[in-house]
């Protein structure tokens, strides 16, 4: 997807849908749970985009709200049927990070926050950062760790690939803060093609349980597609658990029909 201002918005496509709507459900879900106890009166939480894109996508004759405005709007909505039947109001102090590697997005999303009722927060609550995610991410925490006690925190870490998000990245979150929750993308069939295509450069893939002895077997079974792409599954999702340091890991997988 490509961004840019006084330019056509990209057309979203069917898996990327699919992706902000299960950011949208969990996160209505999230904020029901960390809130079960009537006695919170406030909900310190900071949320993280690293690959947050311009904001906007074009779907059909309408927009579609990527995953920035996807997380604002969770938050707003929260905010409103948690104090429905409150007699005490609870108030959602969130702080907001957006990044993106490419200047161009992030200056069509500064644009698009600009026009929308999220204006005012911008550059306060909202803050808007141009960078890879993994220089990012020190600086991030330490602001995390110095506002927040608890360190309550929710990472979008929707990679194009397989490479963006090190296990390094995983490891600083998990062991820096004490209630962390991250949305990882994984592209399984970009690491399996890499494979299929070259199969060097181990030293990068190590860190996703990609050993000689993987691409051996990966090799030897890759024509079986349906075996050979379960195998890897596994033990890429049982190296990123083991590895990034998360005390709970859910995996689930979405498939293109085309």
């Amino acid at each position: 997807f490509n961004w840019k201002i006084g330019e056509p918005l990209p057309r979203i496509e069917a898996h990327t849908e699919r992706k902000l709507d299960v950011i949208e459900q969990y996160l209505d879900v999230y904020f029901d749970t960390v809130t079960a106890n009537r006695h919170i009166d406030v909900l310190r939480i900071t949320i993280v985009d690293g690959f947050c894109g311009g904001g906007l996508y074009q779907t059909g004759s309408e927009i579609r709200f990527g995953s920035p405005f996807v997380l604002l709007k969770a938050v707003e909505r929260a905010r409103v049927r948690l104090n429905k039947d409150r007699h005490k109001p609870l108030e959602i102090a969130a702080q907001f990070y957006f990044s993106d590697a490419n200047p161009l997005h992030m200056a069509a999303l500064l644009d698009a926050l600009k026009r929308s009722e999220f204006a005012s927060l911008v550059g306060d609550k909202i803050i808007l950062q141009t960078g890879v995610f993994e220089h990012l991410l020190p600086n991030v925490l330490s602001e995390i760790q110095q506002r927040q006690r608890q360190g309550r925190s929710f990472f979008v870490l929707d990679q194009w690939g397989y490479s963006d998000v090190p296990v390094q990245c995983l490891q600083q979150i998990f062991s820096s803060l004490s209630k962390p929750e991250a949305i990882l993308t994984f592209s399984i069939d970009a690491l399996l093609n890499y494979l299929r295509e070259d199969g060097t450069g181990l030293k990068t893939l190590r860190q996703f349980g990609v050993s000689n002895e993987f691409v051996e077997t990966w090799h030897t079974h890759k024509d079986d597609d349906n075996f050979a792409r379960a195998t890897a599954q596994r033990s890429i999702m049982e190296a990123l658990r083991h590895n990034s340091g998360a005390h709970f890991f859910t995996p689930f997988m979405m498939y293109s029909k085309i």
